[in-house]
């Protein structure tokens, strides 16, 4: 029927509830460059918002989507590493886009070993409607630290970790897949082919489906700011709801591991 097809063509140019989401689909090599704005705050003792420009791994500097960090001032300064926030993915290389997607960080314990609760996590959640897409939530471990990507109904999809050596022991900053010296990737692998062992970061899984990588942001930006920049490889075909998550993945480990305040965590 005519009107059939007509009401079916008029549902498609009706926004859905993840229309915005389905930006970033596709989007399975981005790059993260966190901007260096709020430098003055930081020289006087306060930490600033976090905001970083995403744009394709094969055109670092066509920015598609901005972050930004919204937090309390007085948490940024008293709790900086484990203050909850909201953190907004945005269309656009600048502060004003159409909200896409919002990280959600509630207030959870300093990440660390033998923790049986209070685990650090983001929730992810599309800006439109606030459907829940999924969430990101640190791992009970013994040496080294990992975390779990589930999606909405709570099943674990993937696990997180960086190389392991010496059974487990210690993170292997000599991995020949890292793709530098020290450079030490945290790779993704799906939780369908990991042994209980190395979901608690304790053994090497299969291989990994993808990474996140702190890459090199240039000697002035490394010596002089903590602003970090990262590679985010996303598993071949993901949807656009699999690459929001993972991003909020690698907002989480900048916040928990190269963050100033986190240095000791590294």
């Amino acid at each position: 029927d005519r009107p059939a097809v007509a009401a079916m063509a008029a549902d498609d140019e009706l926004p859905s509830p993840l229309a915005m989401v389905r930006e970033l689909e596709g989007r399975t090599e981005l790059i993260i460059k966190q901007s260096r704005r709020g430098w003055f705050q930081e020289c006087c003792g306060c930490e600033a918002k976090t905001a970083f420009r995403v744009a394709p791994a094969d055109q670092p500097r066509a920015y598609e989507f901005f972050v930004l960090e919204d937090s309390d001032c007085c948490l940024r300064l008293c709790c900086p590493m484990v203050r909850p926030w909201t953190t907004t993915l945005s269309l656009g290389g600048e502060e004003g886009g159409e909200s896409l997607v919002l990280y959600e960080r509630p207030l959870r314990c300093a990440p660390g070993p033998m923790k049986c609760c209070c685990y650090q996590e983001v929730s992810v959640v599309d800006a439109r409607d606030r459907t829940n897409l999924g969430f990101v939530r640190e791992q009970f471990y013994c040496c080294v630290p990992a975390m779990a990507v589930h999606d909405a109904s709570g099943a674990m999809l993937q696990v997180v970790h960086q190389p392991t050596c010496f059974c487990g022991l210690c993170v292997n900053p000599c991995d020949a897949r890292g793709g530098g010296c020290c450079k030490v990737p945290f790779y993704i692998y799906p939780a369908s082919s990991v042994s209980p062992q190395s979901r608690t970061g304790e053994a090497e899984a299969d291989e990994p489906v993808g990474k996140v990588v702190k890459v090199f942001g240039g000697l002035a930006r490394e010596l002089l700011t903590d602003a970090d920049t990262f590679l985010l490889s996303a598993p071949v075909g993901s949807s656009g709801v699999e690459v929001a998550r993972l991003m909020g993945v690698a907002l989480l480990i900048n916040e928990l591991y190269f963050e100033s305040y986190a240095a000791g965590n590294t």
